[in-house]
């Protein structure tokens, strides 16, 4: 029986241990103040785009009110219209650029607000605000929150092999005024920790620290949870479906403890 007992022991510390290097701590992302590869900062000085020809547009505008052409750089510029048609929207991606300069316009096709995202969603660096007279009102620094800046974002992605380019491939970042928390997430199709897969990270916008990490897979929306900065003394780790998070206990087993998530599959 204490042979049993003490076999029943080791194969639970080992799997302990095992279980463990799942749940270490991920190395954080550094900041580097490197040339910026992947720079968003020249974009908004194209003085010729910065007022709207509403006549032209009337002209070419499709029955979904959109308006598409590309420059001679190879540029494309997508036109349309903003709320109830009180503004005017013009979007500027450069050929192969990750970036989209953003213009919106009052109705009389005067420029209110400019800036740049990444891939048409996520704002970055300096958005401005003007008047119908065109005199600057209001400037706004998306990036000073943020240490980590998405130079950094964008090495972190690529060092694990994710195509920045891919439609796969989203990366945002959200700022609590209140609590003064930046985040960043990131999504893509590529490796962590070696393993090929669909990835969804969220960084510390200060620290550089991974605070969450998921892996997603299958038709239905199954994911597992590879790390968890809030759970990080965890020693498994579930595979939930359809996005319901399984419920977590802890269980002991000849005096020691692991964790099992029930309406889960553990791995």
């Amino acid at each position: 029986m204490k042979y049993i007992i003490f076999i029943g022991l080791a194969f639970i510390l080992n799997s302990c241990d095992a279980q463990s290097e799942k749940t270490k701590k991920p190395q954080p992302v550094k900041h580097s103040n490197l040339v910026k590869q992947h720079s968003y900062s020249q974009l908004l000085k194209n003085k010729k785009m910065e007022h709207f020809d509403i006549k032209k547009f009337d002209a070419h505008k499709d029955e979904s009110q959109n308006y598409k052409y590309t420059l001679e750089d190879g540029s494309v510029v997508e036109e349309y219209t903003g709320l109830n048609n009180h503004e005017y929207m013009r979007d500027i991606t450069k050929k192969k650029s990750l970036f989209t300069t953003n213009l919106v316009f009052d109705p009389s096709g005067n420029l209110k607000t400019k800036g740049q995202t990444f891939k048409n969603t996520t704002e970055l660096g300096i958005w401005t605000d003007y008047d119908e007279k065109g005199n600057l009102i209001k400037t706004t620094d998306t990036d000073k929150p943020f240490i980590i800046t998405f130079e950094d974002i964008a090495k972190f992605c690529e060092e694990r092999k994710a195509d920045l380019y891919a439609y796969s491939t989203t990366i945002d970042r959200f700022y609590d005024q209140s609590t003064k928390v930046c985040t960043w997430t990131v999504k893509y199709t590529g490796e962590y920790e070696g393993t090929v897969g669909n990835y969804s990270i969220d960084i510390d916008g200060k620290t550089g620290d991974i605070l969450r990490v998921i892996q997603t897979f299958g038709k239905h929306g199954e994911h597992k949870t590879i790390y968890d900065k809030k759970l990080s003394g965890a020693r498994k780790v579930g595979v939930n479906k359809g996005g319901k998070m399984g419920q977590t206990t802890e269980i002991k087993v000849f005096g020691v403890a692991y964790l099992n998530n029930h309406g889960a599959k553990n791995y």
